[in-house]
């Protein structure tokens, strides 16, 4: 599944979203089903799904998705520092991206809160 993911991940940097969202959604919904919503491996696609629709400039299906990891990642105690500061940002980003500017400043609060960087 590990391979599906990077190949999705360089459909986005290839600019051939419309494949990379196809292959990742499918990815995500896969391992969703196998390992359960709220495994890492779960998370680290829906964080290239999220990419993939920032990078065409869909912030707010972005958000929708990002918003759903980011809940999984704070149920789970945010234990995996590096993803998720890698979620936070391109979350922010998703926000920032539709206008919400009081939803950034609850992100960031919740991040704060976690011992993520804001910066």
């Amino acid at each position: 599944m590990q391979a599906l993911q990077i190949h999705g991940m360089s459909l986005t940097l290839t600019k051939q979203y419309s494949k990379a969202v196809s292959l990742l959604s499918s990815t995500l919904a896969e391992q969703a089903r196998t390992l359960g919503p709220d495994h890492q491996s779960v998370l680290s696609v829906a964080c290239s799904l999220g990419h993939a629709y920032l990078s065409m400039g869909d912030f707010a299906t972005a958000n929708k998705v990002f918003s759903r990891a980011w809940q999984s990642s704070i149920t789970q105690g945010c234990g995996r520092a590096r993803m998720d500061q890698n979620l936070f940002k391109c979350y922010r980003l998703a926000l920032l991206g539709v206008g919400d500017t009081l939803a950034v400043r609850r992100l960031e609060r919740e991040a704060r809160k976690h011992g993520l960087s804001t910066d």
